[in-house]
């Protein structure tokens, strides 16, 4: 998350979208949380 608060110019792939629209960006946080449940399900199953 440190690249997308700050990314600059360098990774325009990576920037935050403005009000409307949806980037790269956008997706890290609910996938690493998506992963993350999954992990936890299958350890406990």
């Amino acid at each position: 998350m440190v690249l997308v608060d700050d990314a600059g110019k360098a990774f325009p792939t990576i920037n935050h979208s403005p009000w409307v629209g949806v980037t790269l960006a956008d997706f890290v946080m609910p996938f690493f949380l998506f992963v993350v449940g999954l992990s936890v399900s299958l350890v406990f199953k």
